[in-house]
Parts: structure tokens; C-alpha cells; sequence
């Protein structure tokens, strides 16, 4: 009887077992995802993320639509425990683990200020930007630092079909942005043509402050088989800009209610000439606005630059290749600052050229061996 009883409790059981199907399908990120993105240049080419030993961000060209990158504070923001220096609310620079980091364009160092307070970018020619924490590898030669870098990869020519897309935007504080970018091939699978513009007239929350900027930019790719390509791009930028000094003598009552301590400030020889250290004696308080900053409405910030870049690229055998990248880059600045500085760049001139040969030794080992020559030259003033 008791076997019976065992007998009809186990055939339940097995009766009402419930059966759940999961059916799926995969659905494409759109390029929206890191994890679907290679990386090109610093450790070699078509690297994916899980064959390279260090923390790298990639940000595809849908990932910067999608996410409106425009300015380096932008691009930052994606990146985990990077940022850009607020000094001058214009930076030139990444802040990459607590350390100012490098600027790459195309794997080659690009002119943006010793000290993060350059000239503003623009990514007018940019078509995919890689954030890697960490010094940079030798094969972009000696640094000073070590925090990471940043390195930009310029818009490409296709040979595949004619595109084109034109954008405009407008916001508070009268902000506008239009642009350009139209691509066709010249001869169908061998060399192609782009050419994107680029308009920037921004106004600011902050008084006697804003950016406008002009930027074009023009690339050929020229693909003569299926061994060699060179891929040729100029850019030319022209921006005025200011650089925002922000406000003085913080308190919590101007944090609160903009209350902003008057008195003047005295340095150590008596002089009341405004200089760091100089010691005020309060005689009360004042009412400012928040848009209120130390920016004079006749400081001067303009520079203009133009880059070429030049790669070419050839294989060798299933194992090897060989890449030339060159890069020439020319700036002119003037900056008059009426509380703080003059720096005036008549010319500054750079041109690098830098030849890799790769060998790859198996599915998981290479080798790059590179050959690096740059030059340098600076004509300015800064007092």
C-alpha cells in the first residue's frame, strides 16, 4: 500500500512539470557599443578590445552622433575616471587618472598647448576617437605623461557609394552649429573624395564669453589593388574663443545667494596692482549675478591652424606589412588677456613622419618595428 502511494506521487509530479521556451534573436548595437568596436594604431590595426592588455574606450562615429560628442568634455564624459581641467573653461588637453594625458591624431602627437590650455578642437574631421588609460606605447614615442591619451582618427573617403548629410542645431544661449559632410567615389573601387564643413557661433550663459569657429576638411583614398591603399586628408580651423577666468573670493554666501565680498586687495610692497597673494580687507558685500566672471569684454583669443596627414599602408605577404604615416601641422595664436597674460604665436610648425613594419608570428603574437623622425618649430611670445 505504501508503494502505491509512492507510485501515484512521483507520476504527478512528473505531470505537472511546467516547460518554458525562450526564443530570441540578436539585435545588432548599431555601433553603439564599445564591445563591438576595433582599434586602429596605438598596439597595431583591426585590434578587438579583448586582444589588447589595456583599458581602452573606443567611441564610434554613431556612438559620437548618438551621444552629440562636440568638445573634449564631451568625449570624457563616456570614459570612467577621466575629465577635462575647468581652468579657462576652454581645455586642450584630457585629464586622464588624476594627470594632464596626450592628444593623438592618426598615432601622431598633435600641437595642443603644454599645459591643457590650448587651442579648443574640433571634430569636424574626426570619425572615431579611442580614450586608453596608461602612458603611451613606445611606438608613439617618449612622453612626460603618463595619466593616458587620447587618440583621434580622422574621417575616411569611400569607394563604395556617394553619401552625403547635412546637420543643423541651434540651443540656449544662442547656440548654433551647422555642418557638412558629403562623400563620392572618383573612380568606382579606387579612389574616392570627402569633404566635410563646419560652423560654430556660440554664445554663453557667462558674460563677454563665447566661440565661433569655421572648420573644413577634406580627405582622398586611393585604393590601386587590393594590397595597397593611402588615405590623404587636410583640415583647415579658424576659431575665436574666450577663455573664462571664472569668479573670485568663493565664499558659501556667493555660492548661495551670489553675495561677492568687496575690498581691495593689497599686495606684500603695497601695491594694489590685482596679483595672487595680495591680501583684501572686506569693507562689505554686493549682490552679483551668476553670469558675472572675470572676463573683459576687450581680451583678444583667436588662432588658426591647418593639418595634413598622409597614410599609406601595403602588405607584404599574409604576414607582414608595411605602414608610412606622415603629418604636418601649422598654428598661429594671438591671445590678449587684459587680467592675465599676452601669448602671441607668430608660427608654430611641426612635421612628423614615421614608418612601421609589422610581422605577425602567429594568431596571438606580433611584432611592430617602427622608424620615427619629428621636427619641431616655435616663433612666439607669452608675458
Amino acid at each position: 500500500m505504501a508503494y502505491a502511494a509512492q507510485e501515484h506521487k512521483t507520476k504527478i509530479t512528473n505531470d505537472d512539470i511546467e516547460r518554458i521556451e525562450i526564443a530570441g534573436q540578436i539585435i545588432k548595437s548599431q555601433g553603439l557599443s564599445i564591445k563591438d568596436s576595433s582599434v586602429d594604431g596605438p598596439f597595431g590595426d583591426h585590434l578587438a578590445l579583448k586582444d589588447i592588455a589595456r583599458s581602452v574606450t573606443p567611441i564610434s562615429n554613431q556612438l559620437i552622433e548618438q551621444l552629440n560628442i562636440t568638445t573634449l568634455q564631451d568625449v570624457l564624459a563616456v570614459s570612467p575616471n577621466t575629465y577635462s581641467a575647468s581652468g579657462f573653461g576652454a581645455p586642450s588637453l584630457p585629464t586622464i587618472r588624476g594627470q594632464l594625458g596626450e592628444l593623438f591624431q592618426d598615432g601622431t602627437r598633435r600641437q595642443a598647448g603644454n599645459n591643457g590650455f590650448g587651442v579648443p578642437l574640433s571634430f569636424n574631421a574626426v570619425e572615431q576617437i579611442d580614450i586608453v588609460k596608461g602612458a603611451p606605447p613606445v611606438l608613439f614615442g617618449s612622453s612626460q605623461r603618463n595619466g593616458g591619451f587620447v587618440n583621434l582618427h580622422s574621417k575616411k573617403a569611400s569607394t563604395e557609394s556617394s553619401h552625403g548629410k547635412l546637420s543643423l542645431s541651434a540651443g540656449r544661449w544662442d547656440k548654433y552649429r551647422t555642418a557638412i559632410d558629403f562623400n563620392t567615389p572618383i573612380v568606382k573601387d579606387e579612389i574616392a573624395f570627402r569633404v566635410s564643413a563646419e560652423h560654430i557661433d556660440n554664445g554663453s550663459f557667462y558674460d563677454f564669453s563665447g566661440t565661433q569657429s569655421d572648420s573644413l576638411f577634406a580627405a582622398l583614398q586611393i585604393l590601386p589593388d587590393n594590397k595597397n591603399s593611402w588615405d590623404i586628408n587636410v583640415e583647415l580651423y579658424h576659431v575665436k574663443f574666450t577663455d573664462n577666468a571664472g569668479i573670485n573670493r568663493p565664499t558659501q554666501a556667493l555660492i548661495d545667494n551670489g553675495l561677492y565680498i568687496t575690498g581691495q586687495g593689497v599686495q606684500q610692497n603695497g601695491s594694489t596692482v590685482p596679483k595672487a597673494g595680495a591680501i583684501i580687507s572686506p569693507t562689505g558685500q554686493v549682490q552679483i549675478d551668476r553670469s558675472n566672471v572675470l572676463t573683459d569684454p576687450d581680451n583678444i583669443n583667436k588662432a588658426t591652424t591647418y593639418l595634413i596627414h598622409s597614410i599609406y599602408k601595403r602588405e607584404l605577404s599574409d604576414n607582414s606589412s608595411i605602414k608610412n604615416i606622415s603629418y604636418f601641422q601649422h598654428l598661429q595664436r594671438e591671445e590678449i588677456a587684459q587680467n592675465s597674460f599676452v601669448e602671441i604665436i607668430d608660427g608654430a610648425d611641426t612635421a612628423q613622419n614615421r614608418t612601421e613594419l609589422t610581422y605577425q608570428w602567429d594568431n596571438k603574437q606580433q611584432s611592430i618595428f617602427a622608424f620615427d623622425l619629428r621636427y619641431n618649430k616655435v616663433l612666439g611670445i607669452r608675458l
